[in-house]
């Protein structure tokens, strides 16, 4: 979780930026906070700050929009799919994909004949020595 007096300060940098892109990403993150606690209380030192146009803009953001937008969180393979998946849903989805495409990757490897390949290894001069960690290094 982000932590609330850290996101106020960072809003109130972006919205003393040059660039109007940035303002204006500042004044939606503390429009953001606003939701969430529903009222302008906590903020309300960051609010006097701004100037009169970003305090009106601030105030329509608020009043357009009661309640905190809700969080988004796609899988990139379900992009573009409206979500409405739990948390657990969601991650068993991806283990699930995890699975099917690490089974894919072993159902693409070439077959190994282990009886041709093992004598043209070092297997019967790794059995001969005394230790068994060095037999199994």
């Amino acid at each position: 979780s982000f932590s609330t007096p850290l996101l106020i300060t960072h809003s109130e940098h972006l919205t003393a930026h040059s660039s109007a892109e940035v303002r204006e990403i500042g004044i939606n993150i503390m429009a953001e906070i606003c939701r969430y606690f529903g009222s302008k209380t906590p903020l309300r030192a960051s609010v006097d700050k701004l100037k009169s146009s970003q305090q009106s803009q601030l105030n329509n953001l608020v009043d357009n929009q009661h309640h905190p937008t809700q969080p988004q969180r796609n899988l990139r393979c379900k992009a573009g799919e409206p979500t409405n998946l739990s948390p657990e849903e969601i991650m068993a989805a991806l283990k699930k994909k995890q699975q099917e495409d690490e089974a894919k990757r072993l159902e693409k490897r070439a077959a190994v004949n282990l009886f041709q390949v093992l004598p043209h290894t070092c297997y019967k001069e790794k059995l001969k020595l005394e230790k068994w960690s060095e037999k199994v290094a």
